[in-house]
């Protein structure tokens, strides 16, 4: 059997497969440990991955969030490519792929705890009280005290030296960082820059050692959970590219993926960039510049061009998509469209027609309830196409 004949038995057994996952819950040790809205289930790209490809084999995701497909593709032995315009999601995508073994993140992240006590000791809580960066809205987001303690820590980690613990360090505090806001209703408050309406204390102390230690019981499940070979002791190291997707897969050489999973996002149903306002206020980034590249952004779901430009900008990126994928190899997508907004599946299916795909499986599976962006989205379609 060939290579393609081999691709075609396989896209064919997924058509058997229950892709609602019934009960929901993702299996991956990273889901809960950072905040993003529209949460990937894990379970779609480790079918697809294992089925589609093998090992040493490259993936590629163009929309990584907050890195799901390239934690699955590293934890089954492929070589892992993600871009994403937020800089948040790439903090979050390097920091859960990082092709260490677990000790090591354990023994960057303890020493650092250590620094952190001795910082706390030497007098750290006075020198950098008031110290945070100016666009954070200290006093908006945050009760006083709470405010003071993330400003120690805060102050700690830029005087970090060792490039791996600071690394893991912000994403840990950035993790801590919706937990500690005294907003209690929604994120979607936090997103829309709504003052909250309590002043709730929070240990902002306790959470991100809580933080830490999840980070770290999360390194040795994913190694736990690893298949063993004996050819590639270690996790093949993940590229993360920050930027616009189809400008930057203009970087990537030709026919050098094996396999597209990605889950673009969906046209006027979240603002990505947006919701991470907390941890983008402490990295210095203006969020509007990003908002105004961003691709289906909720705010732009109003402009009368927004679905026209939403498309030529997927079908800028699947064009790229093409060059890249090897021939007779797979892209796959999870679309998900709104009752409220414009139909998705019939321009997309043009759109790949059009680059040069043709399609094998298209099929709808339901949203669990937890994972709903918004509630009346309530399922999505996943279109898996070869290249010809």
């Amino acid at each position: 059997m060939t290579q393609a004949q081999e691709i075609r038995s396989s896209i064919y057994r997924l058509s058997e497969l229950d892709w609602d996952f019934p009960g929901d819950k993702s299996d991956s040790p990273f889901s809960d440990l950072h905040f993003h809205p529209g949460r990937f289930v894990p379970q779609i790209p480790a079918a697809l991955i294992g089925s589609l490809t093998e090992a040493g084999d490259c993936v590629l995701d163009p929309f990584c969030g907050a890195g799901t497909t390239l934690v699955e593709a590293q934890r089954l032995g492929r070589r892992p490519i993600g871009v994403d315009l937020n800089p948040v999601s790439c903090l979050v995508s390097r920091a859960k792929t990082f092709s260490i073994a677990a000790q090591e993140v354990e023994a960057h992240l303890m020493s650092a705890l250590g620094r952190f006590t001795d910082f706390r000791l030497e007098g750290g809580n006075a020198s950098c009280r008031f110290s945070y960066p100016p666009d954070v809205q200290l006093q908006k987001w945050y009760h006083p005290e709470t405010g003071e303690e993330l400003c120690r820590i805060w102050a700690f980690i830029q005087q970090e030296r060792n490039h791996i613990a600071r690394q893991l360090l912000l994403f840990c505090f950035s993790s801590a960082l919706m937990a500690c806001c005294a907003e209690t209703r929604s994120w979607g408050y936090v997103c829309d820059n709504v003052r909250p309406l309590e002043r709730r204390y929070v240990d902002a102390d306790a959470v991100f050692h809580d933080k830490v230690a999840s980070f770290i019981d999360a390194y040795r499940r994913r190694d736990s959970r690893r298949l063993p070979r004996k050819e590639q002791p270690d996790p093949f190291p993940a590229l993360v590219m920050q930027g616009d997707a189809a400008t930057r897969l203009t970087e990537l050489e030709d026919q050098s993926i094996d396999l597209v999973v990605t889950s673009p996002p969906y046209f006027g149903v979240v603002d990505y960039v947006k919701a991470q306002r907390l941890t983008l206020e402490w990295f210095g980034l203006a969020i509007e510049p990003l908002r105004r590249q961003e691709t289906g952004a909720r705010s732009k779901r109003h402009r009368r061009t927004a679905f026209d430009q939403y498309m030529e900008e997927l079908a800028a990126t699947v064009s790229e998509l093409h060059r890249l994928l090897k021939q007779g190899r797979t892209l796959a997508m999870i679309v998900g469209e709104s009752a409220k907004r414009e139909a998705v599946k019939d321009r997309l299916l043009q759109v790949l027609q059009a680059e040069g795909f043709e399609s094998d499986l298209t099929l709808q599976r339901k949203i669990g309830l937890r994972r709903r962006q918004p509630a009346s989205l309530v399922s999505e379609l996943l279109i898996v196409a070869t290249k010809v």
